[in-house]
């Protein structure tokens, strides 16, 4: 996941984030499912941030056609972490 934009408005926040999951289906081949997120997050008492509205494929006129998977080639699977820091992990509350 890689955040596209964070707006912060006290313990709420609008995130805007690009994904990929990449992977093996069961067949053997490799899958990747990649969309842009709208998503809102609230702060909670112990300071963490929990997401209250998922939006997987933001203003995708059609999420069915973009959140298919699809088989990619060998230099796409060897491709490296999603997150800017290499954990895979969103920045909010960083």
């Amino acid at each position: 996941m890689t955040p596209r934009h964070t707006y912060v408005s006290g313990d709420l926040a609008l995130l805007i984030v690009d994904w990929v999951v990449e992977g093996r289906a069961a067949h053997g081949g490799q899958v990747r499912i990649a969309g842009t997120a709208t998503d809102v997050a609230r702060r909670g008492p112990d300071g963490l941030w929990r997401y209250v509205v998922d939006n997987p494929f933001g203003t995708t006129e059609d999420p069915e056609q973009n959140g298919r998977p699809t088989e990619v080639g060998p230099a796409a699977a060897t491709a490296g972490p999603t997150s800017r820091d290499g954990t895979g992990q969103s920045a909010i509350g960083r």
